[in-house]
């Protein structure tokens, strides 16, 4: 049975379990609970199940719900930045091959590789992580703040390929390129739009 098909059919047999469980006994337990397991399951959109079964074999996230809600993370901030959510999983992909532990040889960290201290500024970055220094791992914290950067980049460079190619070699070097040559060619770009189309073809969205 391939992944979706698996992950259909959990979420149907889900489905069935929770109205089940959630059928009035008494009068008093006539409405369902705001946060049942089924509302759960109902609150995310249909591609986040596309995007979880596509996730399942590649990421190490043993609770099917947290896969579904970093799914939909993935998909409200892909909308936020205006970006298809298979390039935000080809940067994923990319950087990271979707470790969500990993650090690179120049520290940059987690799912989409992020560097905070050169983002967000020595002082800010030492108030963020001064009593959590592992919050740059979290998958959640580490998309949000890796999507929102591309976001911002896309809106100072105004092309999605300048802002990538910006994401991996800097945003003043790549303003330099623009500044001398007019256009940037990136490698890096480049392969992030080919693994974009190859995950584009593997989802169902």
């Amino acid at each position: 049975m391939n992944t979706t098909k698996r992950w259909t059919r959990y979420v149907c047999t889900m489905l069935v379990l929770c109205l089940c469980s959630t059928l009035p006994r008494s009068p008093q337990e006539s409405a369902v609970a705001v946060d049942s397991p089924v509302n759960v399951l109902l609150s995310f959109d249909r591609d986040a199940f596309e995007i979880a079964a596509f996730l399942t074999k590649r990421m190490n996230i043993g609770d099917d719900v947290e896969l579904l809600r970093l799914s939909q993370l993935i998909l409200n901030k892909a909308a936020e930045i205006g970006v298809e959510p298979h390039v935000l999983l080809a940067v994923i992909d990319v950087e990271s091959t979707y470790d969500h532990c990993a650090r690179s040889r120049v520290g940059a960290q987690g799912l989409m590789q992020v560097m905070p201290y050169r983002i967000l500024g020595r002082d800010e970055a030492q108030r963020l992580f001064t009593f959590n220094s592992h919050l740059v791992y979290d998958p959640y914290w580490n998309i949000a703040f890796g999507a929102q950067y591309l976001g911002d980049l896309i809106v100072r460079f105004d092309s999605l390929e300048a802002a990538l190619a910006a994401y991996n070699a800097g945003p003043t070097r790549i303003a330099r390129i623009l500044d001398e040559d007019g256009f940037v060619q990136s490698t890096y770009a480049s392969r992030v739009f080919r693994r974009a189309e190859r995950i584009q073809r593997q989802l169902n969205i």
